[in-house]
């Protein structure tokens, strides 16, 4: 459901000539063609920066992060600043969408561990069957009721461009409260992780020779890590994972 909602914001590519017709004063219809490009690759590009952050804050909080990254582009979108400055916030829309597009998958795969491929394949398909969805509700209830026509088959009428901003409020609205579900089920996917670390870290000590199983017994002080002594081992991994990312661009 999370994944149905979040990836309603593909539909502002579809809806895209509303926006133009949105900023009709100072645009060309020739910008449409940079807003799936920009959005779909920033998406790509944020897709494993949102793993790692997963990985460092947890999945609530990468959630969390992604609906207001999300917020902010949708308000800023409807400041109605220039064309320009629409492509931006596409690029921030792009990037919110990345940051959580692993987060529904592994909380996922979490619950069904014997069936990740079909769990994968189902939130595929619900992604595109939100963008339908919220595409319909877009362009036929809330944007274009009426089916009315472009003029001169370049920009639609003022009063029905003005509607898309209602459009992006509903969004907007929307985001949230699908967040919130999400962050409860989050939680108690990360439950689970911990069980399923501390199963495969009692495997692992079990599998070992037992003069191995000895000496890391003795290291451990005859105790096998707890799922939250594994997690933090993890997040510090993670972290130095995230540092490498961001040195390789230069910011850290």
């Amino acid at each position: 459901i999370h994944q149905t909602v979040i990836r309603s914001f593909f539909s502002l590519v579809v809806l895209v000539v509303y926006v133009i017709s949105y900023f009709r004063k100072d645009s060309s219809i020739y910008l449409s063609f940079f807003f799936f490009p920009i959005l779909t690759s920033f998406f790509t590009l944020f897709v494993p920066i949102g793993g790692v952050l997963e990985k460092v804050v947890g999945m609530r909080i990468t959630l969390a992060i992604s609906a207001l990254v999300l917020m902010l582009a949708g308000y800023l979108l409807s400041l109605k600043v220039s064309a320009g400055f629409s492509i931006v916030c596409y690029l921030i829309f792009g990037a919110g969408l990345g940051i959580s597009a692993m987060v529904s998958v592994k909380a996922t795969c979490y619950f069904y561990p014997d069936k990740k491929g079909m769990i994968t394949s189902l939130l595929n398909s619900f992604s595109s069957i939100g963008v339908a969805i919220f595409n319909i509700i877009g362009d036929f209830v809330l944007i274009n009721p009426e089916r009315e026509q472009m003029v001169n088959n370049k920009y639609y009428k003022e009063d029905i461009a003005e509607n898309f901003v209602y459009y992006v409020y509903f969004i907007m609205f929307v985001i949230p409260i699908f967040t919130i579900i999400a962050i409860i089920f989050a939680s108690l996917s990360e439950r689970k992780k911990s069980i399923a670390l501390q199963e495969e870290e009692e495997q692992r000590i079990s599998l070992q020779p037992a003069d191995e199983k000895e000496t890391e017994s003795d290291r451990n002080n005859s105790k096998a890590l707890t799922p939250e002594e594994l997690n933090a081992q993890n997040k510090e991994k993670y972290k130095r994972d995230l540092k490498k990312i961001f040195t390789s661009f230069g910011i850290w």
